[in-house]
């Protein structure tokens, strides 16, 4: 159901903007590209071949690269043609399978009124760095529905993509890095997987940890050695970053700082410079954390902090008890689970442990520190995602980058021992013959995506427009409740605040903790009727009907079965209406 007040393309600003008539264009783009299936695979078509030729123009003729090649050409072509697929998912503007991005959502139109998080919001796995960027677009104008999110997400997973160039050309040439760059690329642009499409709780960190990798590698692997202080500082202030993204990303943060120990033995360096380059690496490293700890100190929300994202985050990454053989057979099953991710994880797993023999003896001291970390950040990236123990595919984006960069490490060596070959044919055929070999087992299984691909069909977006689409709770919500007034909800169904762009009273945008049977049920309970009290917010949606998610049984989830909250609400609130699974009560004395 969509109402008057949606009938407008989903990417416009909410206010007047300068950019309103760049997007209108966008639109008349868009649906000539929606109108048959020829415009869209024309456009991915076109696309795609020029990404393919700016990797293998800089390969084979790097003078190219001068002219009309430049690397921002390359990173433009890489957004480019990740749009060029994704945009039917893009403006599909609803949740998808994974309620995670609506959560998100909803916590950041929360933020709008209340910018500190653990006082307005709580993203439980999630921290602040996941849900700020999102309430800053809403801070700009930007409407927080499920197409800006996922474009936001499409420029995180293409910066990702840019840095990991980066990091391989600290290694290799432009040309070299390019192509080795491209494998990663192909999933990132013809994934069907919509747990890669839709903003995730792995975006803001993987690409924090992305350009970590490419800052460090950097001043390790210098071509031109020279010290550059700001990198060492800047890269200390992405990795301190990290754990307030997500913690499950702090693992991977900690093994990059092996690099100060690197730092600290390069002999070759002096002393001071050394220990200089150390100290911003660690200054830059306490940066964030300091201002998370005195923004949660100054609004006394330092049991919160530490109850609910450490505590309890702990106990939740802790519920898994098993052994490595555990550990592989839950990782490979989210590997398969993940629709198409196996086309591109087992190929390059296969490319790594191949060229790992060829490579191993014949490491520099310079080549065994890039070796050693990408390697290392893909075992540790690996453990992360299997630790928990729980089928989400959306962690398997912690592998994606640190996968490249060690199978690029070490199969873009392999060439340099064909080039110092006596033998003609050799030194010029062989390199180019193994790369395009490397492109064609990596990339050929990849084509597959297309033939499945999970798009809403062509024709949807000239349907919708790509606006914001309400279901009937949604609707049910904006139609009592004013803009500005809080709302709390029971159930898991957080996509009725997006949808109807409302607020949530509670720091939570669902109760999933509160009903769970768990041993923080009982904290999130007493928090939930503190939270409730101390905003006393005019209306109550329970979401626990049939068709809610996850909890679609009354007698079993109602907010009934939590005695203190059912007598609150019937002793302040009353049933003012019902449609689908949720039921809205209002507060006795706001409403009429």
């Amino acid at each position: 159901m969509v109402d008057a007040e949606h009938r407008v393309a989903a990417f416009t600003f909410s206010q007047p903007s300068r950019f309103n008539r760049l997007f209108q264009l966008l639109t008349q783009f868009l649906l000539w590209l929606d109108r048959s299936p020829a415009h869209f695979w024309s456009f991915v078509a076109i696309a795609s071949l020029l990404l393919l030729a700016s990797a293998l123009a800089a390969f084979f003729h790097p003078a190219s690269a001068r002219r009309w090649n430049h690397p921002l050409v390359f990173v433009a072509l890489l957004f480019v043609t990740i749009f060029a697929f994704r945009w039917p998912l893009i403006f599909d503007n609803r949740e998808l399978n994974n309620p995670d991005e609506s959560q998100m959502l909803a916590g950041a139109i929360a933020l709008q009124h209340d910018p500190v998080f653990w006082r307005s919001v709580d993203g439980n796995t999630t921290g602040p760095l996941d849900q700020w960027p999102l309430a800053m677009l809403g801070a700009l104008g930007v409407r927080l529905d499920y197409t800006n999110a996922r474009l936001l997400a499409l420029a995180l997973a293409a910066s990702t993509l840019a840095f990991t160039w980066l990091a391989l050309r600290v290694r290799f040439d432009d040309g070299l890095a390019r192509v080795l760059t491209l494998p990663p690329a192909a999933l990132q642009i013809v994934t069907p997987f919509w747990d890669f499409v839709q903003y995730s709780s792995e975006h803001v960190p993987v690409t924090l940890l992305a350009a970590a990798t490419w800052l460090v590698l950097a001043e390790l692997y210098p071509k031109i050695r020279h010290d550059r202080p700001w990198r060492w500082l800047l890269a200390g202030v992405l990795l301190g970053a990290v754990p307030f993204a997500k913690l499950q990303g702090a693992p991977a943060g900690l093994w990059l700082a092996v690099a100060l120990v690197f730092l600290l033995f390069d002999l070759p360096r002096p002393l001071r410079t050394r220990l200089r380059s150390a100290g911003f690496l660690v200054a830059g490293a306490l940066v964030v954390p300091v201002a998370i700890f005195l923004l949660v100190l100054w609004h006394g929300l330092w049991s919160e902090f530490w109850s609910a994202y450490i505590v309890n985050n702990y106990a939740y990454g802790q519920r898994f008890a098993g052994g490595w053989s555990d550990y592989t057979r839950g990782f490979l099953a989210l590997v398969r689970n993940a629709t198409g991710f196996e086309l591109y994880f087992f190929p390059m797993l296969g490319a790594l442990l191949v060229a790992l023999p060829w490579r191993v003896h014949r490491w520099s001291h310079a080549e065994s520190r890039v070796n050693l970390i990408s390697l290392g950040l893909l075992a540790i990236a690996a453990w992360s995602v299997a630790a928990p123990g729980r089928t989400y595919t959306h962690y398997l984006q912690f592998i994606t980058a640190p996968l490249a960069l060690a199978t690029g490490a070490l199969v873009g060596a392999i060439p340099q021992i064909f080039r110092a070959h006596s033998h003609p044919a050799l030194r010029h055929a062989a390199a180019p013959a193994l790369l395009l070999l490397f492109l064609g087992v990596t990339l050929w299984p990849q084509s597959k995506f297309c033939t499945y691909m999970e798009y809403p069909p062509i024709g949807h977006y000239t349907q919708t427009h790509g606006r914001l689409l309400r279901s009937p709770e949604a609707t049910l919500l904006a139609t009592f409740s004013r803009p500005e007034e809080p709302i709390a909800a029971w159930g898991w169904t957080p996509r009725f605040f997006v949808e109807a762009q409302r607020r949530h009273a509670p720091r939570e945008a669902h109760s999933a903790l509160q009903l769970f049977e768990a041993p923080v049920r009982d904290f999130y309970r007493e928090r939930y009727l503190a939270d409730f009290q101390r905003t006393q917010p005019p209306w109550f949606l329970d979401t626990t009907g049939p068709g809610g998610f996850a909890f679609d049984d009354r007698s079993k989830h109602g907010h009934e079965t939590f005695p203190e909250l059912a007598a609150l609400i019937a002793r302040d609130y009353r049933l003012v209406a019902e449609s689908g699974s949720a039921r809205l009560y209002g507060r006795a004395t706001a409403t009429p």
